[in-house]
């Protein structure tokens, strides 16, 4: 079981992984093994980040065929938009309580 991809989701992944072993040790799985990652990209999770520290959201950006993407011709001009340099990660939902 993966989380922390989108670093911005990690307490809402955390406490699922948190509820399920709660459950799955009180009510043993028999022979299935379950291995968890909790932070597939820390570096997305310290800085509060969706992409990694090359603007890349990897929920979006992976080749499942093989193939080269398509061009998008008019990505070039919605980039800096998009993935601005310097971007200030938000802050922490816990000091908005």
């Amino acid at each position: 079981m993966f989380s922390g991809v989108h670093g911005d989701e990690r307490f809402s992944s955390s406490a699922i992984q948190c509820a399920a072993l709660d459950r799955w040790s009180a009510e043993p799985l028999g022979d299935v093994r379950i291995v968890f990652v909790h932070a597939v990209n820390p570096w997305r999770m310290a800085n509060w980040r969706r992409q990694t520290e090359s603007n890349v959201d990897l929920n979006r950006n992976w080749n499942r065929d093989g193939r080269s993407p398509a061009p998008n011709a008019g990505y070039a001009e919605l980039h800096p938009v998009l993935c601005p340099d310097g971007q200030e990660p938000p802050e922490p939902e816990g000091d908005r309580v």
